[in-house]
């Protein structure tokens, strides 16, 4: 874009005149003028004289902007472009107007409506009035002669603007008074004294001048926001350096930053903006790019890295070569952008040049024939003319083409003041339409200054040894990590002692002695060259850099002293910034995360996390932190225990003990209330005869009074109304829930039935309020008494490809349950030529990859295995068969797959579940799919899994096996890929396919995922979270089985289950190495404080990166009641590159040593722990650990 500055504008219709004659020229694409910055933006390929001439054509000035890069580079004319010219002009211009015109006031009206006295010669002298008010509305209209040149000017090029409005409206009261004053002086000369008055009332002096006095006003106020507007580019402009440091013939010259070209060297020293942008060719240094990046912790630089115009240097000397001058830095291209988007107008701004282009004409027309009519309607001239004149001076608006720019570039500027920058004025326009805010967190929602914000000191070592030590080292360092310890050892009065041998280390740390100790501070990398990094430390440190910290480590006399993390705050007004950004869409979401599944045959197995209470835990911690930080608040189902039903059918009764509540049904209930879920969904099922709605004890004493639970508990559906079948009557049923403890009823009609219950003095008014109280608590919170009603959208479509959490969590939810001879990965090379048969019920069927209760999906939102295998590898050679249907065989479909798979080389057959809701099934009122639905069509079960669907076997249908055993017969390589809800049988699947992955429905783009991980794209990590049974009767199969008797142990199957719980393979080796732990006994209290830390180190001998996930289970060899044969404690997932060797370490604190003993308390009791690490359900290493009274 070639910019342009315009003179001679004044109102949007000479913006929209100069904008529409640039646009006739030939070879401009676009063209936008900017009466607010009298700039204007032109592209295409027209000359520059062309686009002058038409300028000037229309009546108008202009006059390319300076862009040389020499001239850019030298922002002082720019500057001077920019600085507010008008205002002093306008205020000079209008003092002397008002001086002008209030004396022209008091002759013209003073004296009529106030009696206020004049000089003696002036009695009875009409003539002489008339003459001083000539004279003073001619001065005021020569001091305002600038209306009448833009005025005429554009009248007489056909394009009057708001000044020819304003001219013609002054002129035409001048020149009829000045009519008025020679026909009086007729008058006065025949003696006519009446025609004299008559005259005298005739005159509009004040009027003419009045209307350029008020103008001049409403100008003047326009240019001071024209002034305003241009602010933040002129703060912009002010950050560029006026001069360089050269280097030449080996000595260093002071240049003007104009002369500065590419490939010279220059010289920076600490405190001093780098004047282009360039390459370090020599030194290290913190350089502080704030100014364009909004990061407010300085950028380490050293030899090699680039450096940018108007950053500042912080520490060291830095000798650079320039690359970028003039107005290719970046400085130059961020102010050319601001520029840009000054002289560009947004959609409204547009239409409102359109109206005044057409409105100036229109209001003269108007005044003509407002006029004529007078006229004819038999009144004087003056009295018409009088009214014609108003009709123009009325109409005249000249802030109608200012008004929308004025709006833009107070936005514009305001943003640019906030670190926003619009690159259009129609981008700014649309920001009022946004729905999605994307924040990059620093300067945005930080303070933009470090701070301290952990203090981690290593054993023996108190805070304040440790803040004292640091502040000795930072006290000679120019860093600003510096000074955030510093402010810090400030703030708590903390007095640094006195180093020697200070030493600067960028990009590593700090060196000095104290005290005839050597001291060091840095980076973790730095600090392991003089010590060792204790694993615990090393482990918290790694958590705060996650957390977006930086750690600090400290160290002397040849150990580690602690670790300091800096990082920028938030600012106080951002987490209600964020709110209220929340606070436009939903409120509460219902998420099924507090079931543990003890039965796979339960059909909401798809629902629960694990058949693990402390996997549970975390995930449902997770799931919680990460819904409110999208936005709506988490109501945490069901409690509790619905994952143990009697035979795994829904809504049974679980015939379970309070400590076996606490053990595994209660964990997951307390992350999640801890981690701020609002609210509790209670379970539909009985425990010991109690409904879970009917259970005050639950409900109350252990959510509320253990866990600390302040929200709500709400029923599941309906579940209030089917209390009656315990208690005979529904109003006893709701009365009984709400002393329960349940605040929010669902469906039911019992709740509705509360007024009755008070009445028969079943509950109190009291009962209700805590309940009504704890509701409208939230809705407050919530921002719903002010916006109790979402905005009607319509479909709101979900676009999953924008979402890459989506492919992600299905990636890392596949397990690789089987690898005969290494068929997998497929690798994308050896398919070359190849052709693929991609068969089965599950193969291109979006919905079966989904689970129950999901929203419709469109077909393109989602990615089948066969859509996945497609997108991968050639789709000329992938081949696609059915095979079969869900739970159904057919002859058909049968023989087409067989041949299929006869002319491919190696078949994916997808096999597995459905829990969709989409092929015409019927529902309970509750939302639970009807069992009469196994018979609904021709083509088997409409879904298999979900709310309702329990079943007696969890072998895959016969149909789907005999399709699998006639595809392997053809001697082909299968590959099975098994989608399901649920934990399958899959004894006979292992023994007929090569390869066999299981994906517990992964998604809309699952499909995805699964082609990645057969050609390899993608390592495998997913670990089983459930233990798969050999065969149905084997159930339950959980690997946390009490040790008081031996599990799936039966006289006609192989002990143990298929695959356990924590069991996947993937494509990579690994070699694991020495573990230890932090101490092999201690006591409770060091427990504690300190922890146990295991850690050991693992290489990765494949040629490619992989995944491990190590595991560590404990179990408490002697205690005082019954101890499960082992318990998940700790995991992690880690990434290994090819060759790379490192030391993980996982932490225990107390808790994983704790039970809930005989008088059902929680504590450690001491004694003799195992402690095992494991991966894949292979133990690595085991070791023992005691905890002592």
């Amino acid at each position: 874009m070639e910019q342009y500055n315009v003179t001679g504008m004044s109102c949007a219709a000479c913006s929209a005149r100069v904008e529409k004659a640039v646009k006739k020229v030939p070879g401009v694409t676009s063209c936008s003028v900017s009466l607010l910055t009298n700039s204007m933006g032109v592209e295409g390929t027209a000359s520059p004289a062309a686009i002058l001439s038409a300028v000037q054509e229309a009546g108008y000035g202009a006059s390319p902007k300076n862009a040389s890069a020499s001239k850019a580079a030298d922002t002082s004319a720019d500057l001077d472009a920019l600085a507010d010219h008008e205002t002093p002009k306008l205020k000079r211009r209008l003092i002397a107007s008002l001086g002008f015109l209030l004396v022209l006031m008091y002759f013209s009206m003073g004296h009529m409506m106030w009696g206020w006295p004049l000089p003696h010669w002036f009695d009875g002298n009409h003539v002489a009035m008339g003459l001083v008010q000539l004279l003073l509305a001619g001065i005021v209209m020569v001091i305002n002669q600038k209306f009448f040149i833009n005025g005429f000017k554009g009248l007489i090029h056909g394009a009057p603007n708001m000044d020819t409005l304003v001219a013609l409206g002054s002129m035409a009261s001048f020149v009829w008074s000045t009519y008025a004053l020679f026909a009086m002086t007729r008058a006065q000369v025949d003696g006519n004294d009446e025609l004299v008055m008559h005259y005298m009332m005739e005159f509009y002096f004040e009027s003419a001048a009045m209307i350029l006095t008020l103008i001049t006003v409403g100008k003047m106020l326009e240019a001071r926001s024209k002034g305003k507007t241009t602010d933040a580019l002129k703060s912009l402009m002010k950050l560029a350096p006026k001069t360089a440091t050269l280097v030449r013939d080996g000595a260093e010259v002071t240049v003007a930053i104009a002369d500065v070209q590419k490939g010279d060297v220059f010289v920076v020293r600490p405190g001093e903006n780098i004047p282009v942008d360039g390459v370090v060719l020599e030194g290290t240094s913190a350089v502080n790019e704030s100014a364009l990046t909004g990061e407010s912790i300085p950028v380490d630089k050293a030899v090699g890295d680039k450096v940018s115009a108007a950053t500042t240097n912080q520490s060291g000397f830095l000798r650079c070569e320039a690359t970028r001058v003039g107005e290719d830095t970046t400085l130059a291209q961020i102010i050319k952008m601001v520029s840009d988007a000054a002289a560009t107008k947004a959609p409204i701004a547009k239409i409102a040049d359109t109206v005044s282009g057409f409105f100036v004409p229109a209001v003269i027309s108007i005044a003509v024939v407002t006029t004529i009519v007078w006229l004819l309607l038999g009144h004087e001239l003056g009295y018409a003319l009088a009214r014609g004149i108003s009709v123009l001076v009325i109409s005249c608006p000249c802030a109608l083409g200012l008004a929308t720019p004025v709006a833009i570039m107070v936005g514009n500027g305001l943003g640019a003041k906030n670190g926003i920058l619009f690159k259009t004025a129609a981008s700014l326009e649309a920001a009022g339409r946004t729905q999605i805010v994307a924040l990059d967190k620093t300067g945005t929602i930080t303070e933009g200054a470090p701070r301290v914000t952990d203090l981690l000191p290593a054993e023996g070592v108190t805070e304040t040894e440790l803040l004292t030590l640091a502040a000795a080292l930072e006290s000679r360092s120019e860093h600003p990590l510096a000074k955030a310890v510093l402010a810090d050892a400030e703030a708590k009065t903390i007095t640094s002692p006195e180093v020697t041998d200070f030493a600067a280390l960028p990009g590593n740390g700090l060196a000095a002695k104290l005290n005839g100790m050597d001291i060091y501070a840095g980076n973790a990398a730095f600090i392991q060259t003089k010590l060792t990094l204790p694993a615990a430390l090393a482990q918290q440190a790694e958590k705060l850099a996650s957390e977006g910290k930086t750690p600090l480590f400290f160290g002397g006399a040849g150990r580690l002293l602690g670790v300091i993390a800096v990082a920028d705050t938030i600012k106080e007004d951002s987490p209600e910034a964020i709110r209220q950004l929340q606070n436009m869409g939903v409120d509460f979401a219902l998420m099924s995360m507090l079931d543990v599944l003890r039965d796979p045959r339960w059909g909401r197995s798809e629902e629960c996390y694990s058949e693990d209470p402390y996997l549970s835990a975390r995930m449902a911690e997770a799931a919680v932190i990460g819904m409110q930080e999208s936005g709506p608040e988490v109501v945490a189902k069901h409690f509790a225990a619905q994952g143990e039903g009697t035979g795994g059918v829904n809504a049974s009764a679980a015939r379970i003990g309070e400590r076996e509540l606490r053990e595994i049904h209660f964990p997951p209930a307390a992350a999640a209330i801890k981690a701020g879920a609002k609210g509790i969904m209670a379970a539909y099922n009985e425990i010991d005869g109690v409904y879970c709605h009917a259970n005050r004890w639950l409900l109350n004493d252990v959510i509320r009074k253990e866990m600390g639970f302040g929200g709500i508990v709400m029923s599941d559906g309906v579940a209030i109304d089917q209390l009656d079948s315990m208690t005979g009557d529904n109003v006893v049923s709701g009365a009984l829930a709400l002393q329960s403890g349940v605040d929010v009823g669902l469906w039911d009609e019992a709740f509705g039935k509360l007024e009755e219950a008070v009445r028969r003095g079943l509950v109190k008014e009291a009962q209700i309020d805590q309940a009504v109280l704890r509701v409208l608590t939230l809705k407050f919170e919530r921002g719903l008494f002010e916006h109790p009603y979402l905005e009607e959208e319509g479909e709101i479509h979900m676009d999953y490809a924008q979402n890459p959490e989506s492919v992600q969590l299905a990636r890392e939810g596949l397990v690789i349950l089987q690898n005969k001879n290494q068929v997998l990965p497929f690798w994308e090379n050896q398919a070359s030529g190849k052709k693929i048969a991609v068969v089965g019920p599950n193969a291109d069927d979006l919905y079966n990859q989904l689970g129950d209760y999901t929203p419709p999906l469109r077909r393109d939102d989602g990615i089948t295995v066969l859509d996945g295998m497609k997108l991968i590898f050639k789709e000329s050679d992938i081949r696609f068969s059915q095979g079969c249907y869900l739970r159904k065989r057919d002859e058909n479909l049968l023989k087409e797959a067989v041949d299929t798979v006869k002319n491919s080389d190696i078949v994916i057959c997808v096999l597995g579940g459905s829990s969709s809701r989409f092929g015409g099934a019927s529902f309970d009122t509750n939302g639970a799919a009807l069992l009469d639905n196994a018979a609904a069509d021709d083509k088997g079960t409409l879904m298999d899994c979900g709310e309702g669907m329990d079943c007696s076997d969890l072998e895959l249908p016969d149909a789907q096996l005999e399709l699998l055993k006639e595809l392997k017969e053809t001697g082909k390589t299968v590959i099975a890929v098994v989608i399901c809800g649920r934990p399958l049988v899959l004894t006979q699947v292992c023994e007929i396919a090569d390869g066999v992955i299981l994906g517990f429905y992964p998604g809309p783009r699952g499909g995805q995922a699964i082609a990645e991980v057969i050609s390899g794209r993608v390592a495998p990590s997913g670990r089983l979270p459930v233990s798969l049974p050999r065969s149905t009767g084997q159930v339950p199969v959980y690997y946390n089985y009490k040790n008081s008797y031996r599990a799936m142990t039966y006289m006609d199957e192989e002990a143990g289950p298929l695959f356990p719980f924590g069991y996947g393979l993937g494509y990579g080796t690994f070699e694991w190495g020495t573990c230890s732990l932090s101490t092999e006994r201690c006591n409770v209290a060091a427990l504690e404080n300190k922890g146990l830390t295991i850690s050991f180190s693992v290489k990765n001998t494949s040629e490619r990166g992989g995944y491990i996930v190590p595991q560590i289970y404990v179990t408490d060899v002697a205690a005082s009641t019954v101890r499960r044969v082992k318990e998940l404690k700790a995991f992690q997932k880690v990434w290994l590159d090819a060759g790379q060797e490192r030391t993980v370490s996982l932490q225990l604190g107390k808790e994983a040593f704790c039970l809930w003993n005989q008088k059902m308390k929680y504590v450690a009791e001491p004694g003799v722990f195992r402690i095992e690490l494991s991966d894949s359900a292979q133990t690595i290493w085991k070791g023992e650990f005691t905890l002592c009274i």
